[in-house]
């Protein structure tokens, strides 16, 4: 999605998988709107999996994510893979729940980086085990740029603008390659 900047968006989803049934979800919002709003619950059932995938670059924006998993049949797996850019005043709020009710396996993987002072990331990761047998895992950080991997672009040539605009491409997984000085140049080379 791509929002105008007085936008004020929410949105609430909800997914209901069948037994075996498999899930791919990727939600990208490369403009944020002023308000963004989003939720999404998963219920899985017995040999069923989903597998998420959020992507958010706030600029100026307010961005709150919700999303909960519930592994309610025997052997359902799911993962929730969530990475924010936040610059420009942005505050983002995301919280990532995977609940398991039966043997199942869950996992979230949040990841935020900030690129300005005036911003902030918050990655609230929630495990809810109710079985002993189910097995949740969970990672999560927030950070700013590596100064290493932007001394190692520059002395490549590129200016610091351009070396954190091809950071945050490969952090948030954009497969497009980007043109920097006239030439093509794949995100994933310097990852």
């Amino acid at each position: 999605h791509s929002w105008g900047e007085k936008d004020i968006v929410s949105s609430n989803i909800k997914f209901f998988l069948e037994k075996g049934a498999k899930l791919l979800y990727s939600y990208k919002c490369l403009q944020v709107s002023r308000k963004l709003k989003t939720k999404a619950s998963t219920f899985l059932k017995s040999y069923s999996s989903a597998n998420f995938e959020t992507i958010v670059l706030a600029r100026k924006g307010s961005v709150n994510l919700n999303d909960a998993t519930f592994l309610n049949g025997k052997e359902s797996r799911a993962i929730s893979r969530i990475r924010m850019v936040g610059e420009r005043k942005s505050k983002i709020v995301a919280k990532s729940s995977m609940i398991a009710n039966n043997v199942g396996t869950g996992h979230l993987d949040c990841m935020g980086l900030l690129l300005d002072k005036g911003s902030s990331i918050q990655a609230i990761p929630e495990l809810i085990n109710r079985n002993k047998n189910a097995s949740l895992t969970h990672e999560a950080s927030v950070g700013k740029v590596s100064e290493e991997n932007l001394n190692y672009l520059r002395s490549r040539g590129l200016t610091e603008d351009e070396a954190i605009d091809l950071i945050v491409a490969g952090f948030l997984g954009e497969e497009e390659p980007i043109i920097i000085k006239g030439r093509s140049v794949k995100s994933e080379l310097y990852m």
